[in-house]
């Protein structure tokens, strides 16, 4: 019976990245089309992933249009580096998709929806790069400080 539940609960793991909700209201004349990925669940889930079990998630990713899994992916990302929460953790997780998608992700580079979420990702992961170096610097500086007293 426990084999039975882990099975399951590794089969709902693998789909979980196509989980997603609307931005906005869809009738709205100003929705959007991209849907943002329920973000913190995917973050909880993905940080119980074994390392294998993130990788085959990742490699078995539904690559098709509209790209949905994806995208909801990158998005997650990108909204949990706007948290200022587990910088490492992203990055660890942004390396492996880019390693396992890279030849499906410059056969895709002309794409709109998904060049848009990728220098969004990128604009937001530059600003928080800048910000961890930034105290990192300060930090040193005090510890330096602290050193010649």
């Amino acid at each position: 019976m426990l084999s039975e539940i882990r099975a399951l609960n590794f089969q709902k793991s693998i789909r979980f990245l196509g989980c997603m909700i609307p931005t906005q209201n869809p009738n709205s004349p100003h929705s959007s089309s991209v849907h943002a990925p329920d973000s913190e669940a995917l973050i909880i889930h993905l940080s119980t992933l074994s390392p294998s079990q993130l990788d085959y998630s990742l490699r078995t990713m539904n690559l098709l249009s509209p790209f949905t899994e994806p995208v909801n992916f990158v998005l997650a990302m990108t909204t949990h580096l706007k948290t200022r929460r587990d910088f490492e953790l992203v990055q660890a997780w942004m390396l492996a998709f880019l390693r396992i998608q890279q030849d499906w992700l410059v056969q895709v580079r002309d794409v709109d929806e998904i060049r848009e979420v990728m220098k969004k990702w990128e604009e937001v992961h530059r600003v928080e790069r800048e910000r961890i170096g930034n105290v990192v610097g300060y930090v040193g500086g005090v510890l330096g400080f602290i050193r010649g007293i």
